[in-house]
């Protein structure tokens, strides 16, 4: 489930999907709930806008770090650092997946026209790193022309920013812009064949899908749903999606290739759920049974 729990953000990053459709909305807690309980989704991504600027930010990861689910958020980190604090007093945290498409600091912030943002990201993974919570980076491919605050594109940007995932001994799941050229996706098919980094997110099926000409039929209803918000359900259907007004400029991995997210998500859902278990297991075996109560 990927559930954008919110239209607000604080950047105006400028190749958003969402930049022409974002209002002041922030689901309320109990339809949050309601919905989580209602599809018991294995694997949930929190997203918006920005998810740490939900005012009910907090009580949400409290809630879902308690079930059987993988709960990951994605944040541009932007005053992320004082809203996560209370991560330290979990058992159990989600996955933190910083938003980061340059490793050069002065690109990255020229991208998303904040200055200090760079830092504020490394700010959070040090707290993270600290804390022994889980984290990772996601970066945004874009080719020359594509993206107006860098026009020389950041394809130059993926070999330093694998670097750096490997420095900081973290995931980085790299995707290309949507809608992304053919070239620029093939550009970073070759790159992503040259470095053959473990710490990069993604599966043999994921390359092939950047070389493809014709990625295929989208099979996001298969595995997905996803809920904005206003709490309903996006359209997520040919002709009529919150993704992309035409489907063959639609290059979203997880809509065309599943794998790339559950070649992850459901070890990762297994591991959490093994983790939950034995944290819950003692006090079950001190809790006499039904029968035995008077």
């Amino acid at each position: 489930m990927i559930f954008l729990v919110t239209d607000r953000c604080n950047l105006n990053c400028p190749y958003c999907f969402l930049a022409d459709r974002r209002s002041a909305a922030n689901v309320p807690l109990e339809r949050f709930r309601e919905i989580i309980q209602r599809h018991r989704p294995l694997y949930l991504q929190l997203t918006g806008g920005e998810p740490t600027v939900h005012p009910q930010f907090e009580e949400m990861v409290r809630w879902c770090v308690r079930r059987p689910m993988l709960t990951q958020f994605v944040t541009n980190g932007r005053g992320a650092l004082p809203r996560i604090r209370f991560f330290e007093e979990l058992r159990i945290r989600p996955l933190t997946a910083f938003s980061l498409d340059a490793a050069a600091p002065a690109v990255h912030d020229r991208i998303r026209g904040r200055r200090g943002l760079f830092d504020e990201i490394m700010e959070g993974v040090r707290f993270l790193r600290a804390i022994r919570a889980p984290a990772a980076l996601s970066a945004v491919v874009f080719g020359p022309g594509q993206v107006s605050t860098l026009p020389e594109g950041n394809l130059d940007q993926v070999r330093p920013l694998v670097r750096l995932a490997r420095r900081l001994r973290l995931s980085i799941g790299i995707q290309p812009m949507n809608p992304s050229p053919l070239e620029v996706r093939r550009a970073l098919a070759r790159e992503l064949k040259r470095l053959r980094s473990p710490q990069v997110a993604g599966s043999p099926a994921f390359v092939r899908l950047l070389e493809s000409p014709a990625p295929g039929p989208c099979l996001y209803n298969l595995t997905h749903v996803s809920y904005g918000a206003d709490g309903e359900a996006l359209p997520t259907s040919p002709g009529d999606c919150y993704f992309s007004d035409d489907c063959d400029d639609c290059f979203y991995a997880c809509v065309r290739e599943p794998s790339v997210v559950f070649e992850g998500a459901l070890l990762e859902s297994a591991a959490h759920f093994a983790r939950l278990s034995l944290r819950t297991l003692p006090g079950a075996l001190r809790t006499p049974p039904l029968h035995s109560r008077a």
